[in-house]
């Protein structure tokens, strides 16, 4: 099968292809999802919708609208990447993983995937792309080492 073909099959399935930067919530979330963690992201503190919401829209000339804000937020907390913390009438919301441990998970998903549909294919195609990228095949080798003497894989 092309490279090409594969490539868009993974993108479709929010897998980020070999050559692009590390896993981001844009490539796995809808756009105003990832912006929405991204913001809590850096601002780093418990966010109402509406502080959000100026921060989505400042310098913007399209502006989401405070109810597209709050659905999304609302969205998040559901799936476990945010909390939410009733003040008055209103909530707070905070970001439940840091940026970090969202790629981690997100990339360990993406590949969990690749194995269960492609299963040795994925397993060699993995080796292929380690093979030129020493710095990564040295993380691999790090982690079967710590999961062959029982420690955290």
């Amino acid at each position: 099968m092309p490279r090409r073909v594969v490539q868009s099959e993974l993108e479709h399935k929010g897998v980020v292809p070999v050559d692009s930067p590390s896993p981001g919530p844009e490539q796995v979330l809808g756009s105003l999802e990832a912006r929405v963690l991204q913001v809590l992201w850096a601002q780093n503190q418990p966010l109402s919708v509406q502080d959000v919401l100026e921060d989505l829209n400042r310098g913007q000339s399209q502006r989401w609208a405070y109810n597209s804000a709050m659905t999304v937020m609302a969205r998040l907390a559901e799936k476990g990447y945010l909390a939410r913390d009733r003040e008055g009438r209103a909530y707070r919301y905070r970001a439940l993983v840091s940026r970090e441990h969202f790629a981690t998970w997100e990339a360990g998903r993406a590949a969990g995937d690749l194995l269960e549909e492609f299963g040795d294919a994925a397993v060699a195609g993995f080796a292929r792309e380690l093979k030129d990228r020493p710095e990564l095949l040295d993380v691999l080798r790090r982690i079967l080492d710590e999961s062959d003497r029982g420690g955290p894989a």
